[in-house]
């Protein structure tokens, strides 16, 4: 049966974000032109992304199972310009990604080393982020999405939430709030952590991350290893 036309809409990031890592290709043009974000509404960012993201689910159905890498390169295509894998990693990281661990670590070379660390956890963790919530949505069969204008008065601190609604058979919606933050008016909204219902993945992964590190006596290295291979503990068995 064909699926009802699904309207405004943010980003469909389900609770099966941040899942199996790997390498991913790049993909093909996108079907839908990205906008330029520096100086979009966060609400209006969302939106946009959720048109393009709509479209490209559309047509990789038609062609997932062949070209996998094709498609993930286009989620990511999405992702990358709103995305702040970066932070969105250090906040997993923890103590182990602030600032007051970094300076007060003892030598130049341990500085060193964890910042070469914390941006090969940033790769990893997007790898997994992306493929994973790639899969999710590609099963998306939700009726109507909406996503709650932002007031200026929320706007004006530079941290925001951005209101999603999924609609789908049952009576309430499953409700969504974006965090996104604004450094400076040239860089734009990025999104920073996701709330899915009473759920904050930001602090669920930043929980796995610590048990992951007390599992292996603090060794970072081993972590991300198993992180890029396996993808965060809850999805290793």
């Amino acid at each position: 049966m064909k699926r009802k036309p699904v309207v405004m809409a943010g980003i469909l990031l389900v609770s099966c974000l941040f899942g199996a890592g790997g390498v991913l290709a790049a993909g093909s043009a996108d079907p839908v032109p990205a906008p330029v974000a520096g100086n979009r509404l966060p609400d209006q960012m969302v939106s946009d992304a959720t048109n393009r993201l709509l479209a490209v689910i559309e047509e990789a159905r038609g062609y997932y199972e062949q070209d996998p890498a094709r498609y993930f390169g286009e989620i990511g295509a999405i992702l990358d310009p709103m995305v702040d894998f970066d932070g969105m990693a250090r906040l997993v990281m923890g103590k182990w990604g602030t600032a007051s661990y970094y300076n007060a670590l003892p030598s130049d070379a341990e500085r060193l080393q964890l910042k070469q660390s914390a941006d090969r956890f940033a790769q990893a963790f997007r790898a997994s982020m992306i493929e994973t919530y790639g899969k999710g949505v590609l099963a998306f069969s939700g009726e109507r999405i909406e996503v709650l204008p932002v007031s200026p008065q929320d706007m004006a601190s530079g941290r925001v939430y951005v209101i999603q609604n999924i609609y789908g058979k049952d009576a309430q919606p499953l409700v969504i709030k974006y965090f996104l933050v604004r450094r400076s008016p040239e860089e734009g909204w990025k999104l920073l952590n996701v709330l899915i219902g009473d759920v904050n993945i930001g602090l669920l992964y930043r929980g796995q991350f610590a048990s992951a590190m007390q599992r292996y006596q603090e060794d970072m290295g081993q972590v991300i290893d198993t992180w890029t291979v396996n993808g965060p503990p809850d999805k290793q068995g």
